[in-house]
């Protein structure tokens, strides 16, 4: 299997984390995908040489617990992974509807159709799939046309940014709003409640204090991170990706 990541032009980055492309040959592999904060469009072209070469596209939503997919043999596919919040802006379909799994693209976007994924796989390299996205995607993210929704924007970084325990009543209280209005317009935004989103945020701080610490006991990167004890760090990490965390 091949993977490979892009990252987006400076006027995109605000909304697109990453573009990224991967290809399956003759034996298909399984990948595990482990929570990362982002929802993803994804265009796939499966190569049939009876029948020739069949195109979906899906929105992959929020994801609070991992999940393994294994595409079909001799298949290439492209995706398009949207920072938290910003997807909804031209999404039909409350993204809350698709956590943990998957809708077909064209009931969720109109302007993205079966001829447009056409056009995407007549491109051979990735880098080349990268500037008709871009081009396309330029058209419909116009911040001057979308909701500049800074509160939803404030909490998330406040969540990313602060200490591995957050009290989401104070948050309520310094974004003055109510807790229960601020959860309602969190959900609808980013798909997933805060709580839910601030268990992925600690989960990826915690993989990197890890990966970064190899010499510390796991108990200690437990504390650090919000976890009461080694236990509770090892619930949180089989739900998220299926293994221990001393498997990092």
């Amino acid at each position: 299997m091949y993977y490979i990541e892009f990252t987006p032009s400076v006027p995109l980055q605000k909304y697109i984390a990453a573009f990224w492309s991967s290809k399956q040959g003759r034996v298909s592999t399984t990948s595990t995908i482990v929570p990362d904060g982002c929802v993803d469009i994804i265009f796939q072209q499966t190569l049939q040489p009876t029948h020739g070469p069949t195109h979906s596209m899906r929105i992959a939503g929020m994801q609070t617990k991992f999940r393994v997919v294994q595409p079909p043999p001799f298949t290439n596919t492209f995706g398009i992974r949207f920072n938290a919040g910003q997807l909804g802006s031209i999404c039909n379909v409350p993204i809350s509807e698709i956590k943990n799994t998957s809708a077909e693209a064209t009931n969720c976007i109109s302007h993205i159709n079966t001829e447009f994924v056409e056009q995407l796989f007549h491109k051979k390299k990735p880098v080349d799939q990268v500037k008709i996205i871009e081009t396309h995607l330029l058209r419909y993210l116009d911040p001057t046309l979308i909701p500049n929704n800074q509160l939803i924007h404030s909490v998330c970084n406040t969540i990313k940014k602060g200490a591995p325990n957050i009290n989401i009543h104070a948050l309520a209280q310094a974004h003055h709003i109510s807790l229960r209005q601020l959860e309602r317009k969190f959900k609808a935004s980013i798909g997933i409640s805060m709580k839910e989103f601030h268990g992925v945020e600690r989960f990826k701080n915690t993989v990197k204090s890890i990966k970064a610490n190899p010499n510390m006991s796991l108990l200690h990167i437990a504390y650090d991170n919000g976890f009461y004890d080694h236990a509770h760090l090892s619930k949180e990490f089989l739900k998220m990706t299926g293994n221990n965390p001393s498997q990092f």
